[in-house]
C-alpha cells in the first residue's frame, strides 16, 4: 500500500464505518435514559455523530503538521458529513413510515443510498470533463456547467433514481477535483476555485442565519 491509498482507507474507516459505530453507541447509550423508541436513539445518534475539525485543520496548518495528516482531517470531515446525512434521513424516513427497529434493512438502506449517489456522481462529473474541451476555455461556461452540475445531479438522484444527492454531489465534486486539473487551464481552474470559495462562504452563512432565526422560535415554544 501506499500513502496515499493508506489515508483513502483511513478516511473511509472514520468516515463511514466510525460514523456508524457512534451512531450505535449514542443510540444504546441513550437507552436507560431516554423512553423513545431506538429508531429515535439512533437519529440523535446520527445527528450529533459528525464533526468540524475547521478549528484542527486551521491548528495543523499553523504548526505545520504533516500534509498527510491534514488530508485525512479534511477528507474525514467531507465525508462524514454525507454519511450522517444519508444515515439521518434513511432513519427519519423509517421512523415517519412506522417501520419497526430493523437495522438490518436500514444499514442496507443506507449503503444503497450512500454508494449509489456516490457513483452517480462520479459518472456525472467524469461526463462534464469529457464536455470540457467544447467549451473552448470558457471560464464563465465551464464555471456555469459545474453550478448546473452540482444542482443537476442533486435533482436526478432524489427524484429520479431515489439515492443521496449529497453523496451524489460529493461524487462529482471529487471527480472534477481528481481530473479536472488536467483538463482546464490554470488560469480557469484559479477562476473556479475562487468562485466555489465564494459560493461555500455564501452558504455557510447562510446555515448561521437561518439557524440564528429557527432557534429562538424553537425555544419559545
Amino acid at each position: 500500500y501506499t500513502v496515499q491509498n493508506v489515508i483513502k482507507s483511513l478516511i473511509l474507516l472514520l468516515a463511514i464505518v466510525a460514523t456508524l459505530a457512534a451512531t450505535a453507541i449514542i443510540g444504546v447509550a441513550l437507552w436507560p435514559l431516554a423512553g423513545v423508541p431506538l429508531l429515535a436513539r439512533l437519529l440523535l445518534g446520527a445527528v450529533v455523530s459528525t464533526t468540524d475539525p475547521a478549528a484542527v485543520i486551521a491548528i495543523f496548518r499553523d504548526v505545520g503538521a504533516p500534509a498527510r495528516l491534514t488530508r485525512l482531517a479534511e477528507g474525514e470531515a467531507l465525508l462524514n458529513d454525507a454519511a450522517a446525512i444519508v444515515l439521518s434521513t434513511v432513519l427519519f424516513a423509517a421512523i415517519s413510515t412506522g417501520a419497526g427497529p430493523d437495522i438490518g434493512d436500514s444499514l442496507v438502506e443506507f449503503f444503497v443510498s450512500f454508494i449509489g449517489g456516490g457513483l452517480l456522481g462520479v459518472i456525472a462529473g467524469r461526463g462534464l470533463l469529457v464536455s470540457i474541451p467544447w467549451l473552448r476555455d470558457d471560464r464563465l461556461a465551464e464555471s456555469t456547467l459545474t453550478l448546473a452540475l452540482a444542482y443537476g445531479v442533486f435533482v436526478l438522484a432524489e427524484r429520479a433514481l431515489h439515492v443521496s444527492g449529497v453523496a451524489a454531489v460529493l461524487g462529482a465534486a471529487l471527480a472534477v477535483s481528481a481530473a479536472g486539473r488536467a483538463r482546464i487551464t490554470p488560469e480557469n481552474w484559479v477562476f473556479l476555485a475562487e468562485l466555489w470559495d465564494q459560493v461555500a462562504f455564501c452558504a455557510r452563512s447562510l446555515v448561521f442565519v437561518l439557524a440564528s432565526i429557527l432557534v429562538p422560535r424553537l425555544l419559545g415554544t
